[in-house]
């Protein structure tokens, strides 16, 4: 049995809305999604990365912190913000969310990329519908999996960290 996702915007290349239809529907027209991504980093420097859960798409593969589907009706923000609840836990409220980049294009989705920065003490749960396991990694432990474990990685690990690593450290 396949699981029915609510519509999702599909956009051109330039992120102009050009309709509202599923998921599937937006991947056979060959067209994009909005998502928004966020990287979770703690007070040491080290980021949060996720193993998504077996019952996604893409199971199994290592993830930014947290990314999810911009939703009709809402912002990048406002996608970043409900996804961070949703699958970590964690309240942006409490926390700064930096805009990283926005839009950018890369594997069927224009994105938005966050930061938000937790203390190291933080504890938080995550929802094992949507992710198997979070790993706290130094940035050279980050640029080792993206550059030799790649095909654990969702492209999007790999892209949006090796477009943007500088930029995610330095906010």
């Amino acid at each position: 049995m396949s699981v029915k996702h609510p519509d999702k915007y599909a956009v051109d290349d330039n992120d102009n809305i050009v309709g509202i239809m599923p998921i599937e529907e937006i991947i056979e027209k060959g067209l994009n999604r909005r998502a928004a991504r966020v990287f979770v980093f703690n007070e040491s420097g080290k980021v949060l990365i996720s193993k998504r859960s077996k019952s996604v798409m893409k199971p199994l593969k290592y993830d930014p912190s947290m990314g999810g589907h911009v939703e009709v009706g809402e912002s990048y923000v406002e996608a970043a913000e409900r996804e961070l609840v949703e699958e970590l836990g964690i309240d942006a409220g409490y926390y700064k969310l930096h805009e990283v980049t926005a839009p950018y294009a890369g594997d069927g989705f224009i994105s938005a990329l966050y930061k938000v920065t937790v203390p190291d003490d933080l504890s938080f749960s995550f929802d094992e519908e949507e992710v198997d396991s979070v790993y706290w990694m130094t940035p050279s432990e980050v640029d080792d999996l993206v550059s030799t474990d790649v095909g654990d990685c969702t492209k999007s690990l790999v892209h949006s960290w090796k477009m943007f690593r500088d930029k995610l450290i330095a906010v």
